[in-house]
């Protein structure tokens, strides 16, 4: 089975514009003639040894059978019978050619160009220019990161890299990452590292900056690879991780080694710091939440920078499983972390470890995290709930003490909670452009829009505003924060999409002024039914119109849910 674990937008300008190539072949042919050589030495050298005893025995033999004029002859003349026999001295005789040539009929087909650019046989860079032109990345084009996860074979797992062409519509993939792990999580970040391929350029205002995407998965390694690179061999950096036992049988045999300051289990979820770019937020199945300084990191092709390691603090605040991390939208050093011991902390790097944090209680395990406000965030959880926190209620809650317990916060720190999926709420994206307009996707199959601009005032709602069959289980929906409708989407089947979400009549009524808008109706690509899950009637009569559950409806805000939560989680859970 093949699925869209995670996703990352890319903004325009990012990425170098034309990317760089490495030639395999050439590697190949260097590696080959190294082994050619190496082949040849052994063979002179094994040629060697019988030359020089032939010699001896001819040394050994010469005064019995020494060489005469009559054998020299003798050769001579078997010699000459073969010269005679094949007629060698009239081999280098030109032969006579007809010297009445026709040149008015034999040039008068012939076509004359007085540009040879025109000359069609002439055009040998015809080929170098289309390839160029199909890598070029152009300014206004977008990149979209998709994790392509192998159920069936982990080897066959990579990342997608695609470019959206906003004024044509179109979607395509660039090029792609095969990674040896199932992706769990994506990162995107610009911190320049130092590079052998010089991809780091320079921004408009004179930083310099990258194109890299961070890897968490089922190893405990943290891969970050360069973008701007075509068939790269290997990552540019990896945090944590096995040491490699250089092909050594015996070492294989023992239990892995990792490297210093590593995570012991999968890497479920990553956090970049847009601020501090240089830091790296990691959240992992060992239950800890680790902080990475990028700028300690050894980079592939680049002198060593010692063995203290690039993990500079471990947080030990969860007790299970931690899904999920984000940085605070404007106090960098101040990040969110949920888990499946059913609690999300806030936590201040700058602060001693031993400091209590604060601690909001969940009503189910935590699938994903996002703030919303500098003051409030959302939390999707595994019985689909979404939950609204205010940071600020809670200022003043009691500690307790031990690990895993810090000051719990007040029970009023709950702004409002939505029965938003029948199945646990596995992707939730809150758009910057218009405040109140959130995303949200599930395992159940939907990708629904909802607006909570009015919770907090007397009288206010949630109002689900769109839900569409997505024809798969959703675990990644993203909008993209350079434009106010573009809106990407990834799930269990593999099949990934970038939506106008003016398509929606009640979107582009409220955010749009209802503009004339043509829908282009996207997700009915999606919608292809297993045999096991065939949508009945009246879904597919709904699908056809573009939008279901009609648009506007008030939402049951704290709905019961009937029995226990299913089964069949969001792949990021590993038991």
């Amino acid at each position: 089975v093949v699925m869209i674990s995670a996703l990352a937008w890319v903004g325009k300008g990012r990425a170098l514009a034309i990317p760089i190539k490495i030639n395999k072949e050439e590697d190949d042919d260097e590696n080959e003639a190294v082994h050619e050589d190496h082949q040849d030495g052994e063979e002179e050298e094994e040629e060697v040894a019988p030359v020089l005893v032939v010699e001896k025995k001819k040394k050994k033999t010469k005064s019995k059978q020494p060489d005469t004029p009559d054998s020299m002859d003798a050769e001579t003349e078997e010699e000459r019978q073969l010269f005679s026999r094949l007629n060698m001295d009239a081999y280098d005789d030109d032969e006579e050619e007809d010297t009445n040539i026709d040149l008015k009929r034999n040039f008068s087909e012939v076509v004359y160009y007085a540009d040879p650019s025109e000359d069609p046989y002439l055009q040998e860079g015809q080929d170098d220019e289309d390839e160029l032109e199909d890598v070029t990345v152009r300014p206004t084009d977008v990149l979209l990161l998709g994790a392509v996860a192998n159920d069936s074979d982990e080897d066959l797992s990579a990342i997608e890299i695609h470019v959206y062409e906003p004024s044509q519509d179109n979607l395509y993939v660039h090029h792609d990452i095969v990674i040896p792990t199932f992706p769990l999580c994506l990162a995107w970040l610009d911190y320049p590292f130092p590079s052998t391929y010089s991809t780091v350029t320079t921004s408009c205002g004179g930083q310099p900056k990258g194109n890299y995407v961070a890897i968490g998965g089922f190893e405990p390694g943290i891969e970050i690879w360069d973008l701007d690179v075509l068939d790269a061999l290997e990552p540019l950096v990896v945090l944590g991780g096995e040491v490699d036992q250089g092909g050594n049988p015996h070492m294989k045999s023992k239990k892995p080694r990792l490297r210093h300051g590593s995570h012991t289990g999968g890497v479920m979820g990553l956090a970049w710091n847009r601020v501090h770019r240089n830091l790296l937020l990691s959240a992992s199945v060992d239950t800890t939440v680790k902080l990475w300084d990028l700028s300690r990191a050894n980079v592939a092709g680049t002198p060593s920078k010692g063995s203290e390691g690039p993990c500079i603090r471990t947080f030990t605040h969860h007790t299970d499983k931690v899904q999920s991390v984000e940085w605070h939208p404007t106090e960098p050093t101040v990040f969110i972390s949920g888990s499946y011991d059913r609690t999300i902390m806030l936590v201040d790097t700058r602060v001693p470890p031993v400091t209590p944090v604060l601690r909001f209680e969940l009503g189910a395990d935590c699938e994903t995290v996002q703030w919303s406000t500098p003051t409030q965030f959302l939390v999707g959880t595994e019985d689909g709930m979404v939950t609204c926190f205010d940071v600020l209620a809670s200022s003043s809650a009691d500690s307790k003490k031990g690990k895993g317990k810090g000051k719990q916060a007040k029970p009023n720190n709950v702004v409002w909670k939505l029965g938003a999926h029948d199945k646990g709420v596995s992707a939730l994206s809150v758009n910057t452009h218009f405040p109140g307009l959130l995303v949200t996707g599930s395992a159940d199959g939907k990708v629904k829009l909802w607006d909570y601009s009015t919770m907090g005032q007397a009288g206010g709602e949630v109002k689900l505003l769109a839900s569409q069959v997505a024809g798969q289980g959703v675990f990644s929906a993203s909008f993209f924060s350079e434009s106010p409708f573009l809106l990407a989407v990834g799930g269990d089947k593999g099949r990934m999409l970038v939506v106008d979400i003016r398509d929606f009549p009640n979107i582009n009524e409220r955010y749009n002024n209802n503009a004339p808008y043509e829908p282009k109706n996207k997700f009915a690509s999606m919608n292809i039914p297993d045999d096991e899950e065939t949508p009945g009637e009246e879904d597919w009569d709904e699908v056809a119109r573009g939008v279901l559950g009609g648009g506007g409806e008030d939402v049951d805000m704290d709905r019961p849910k009937k029995g226990k939560p299913k089964a069949g989680k969001k792949k990021g859970k590993q038991r």
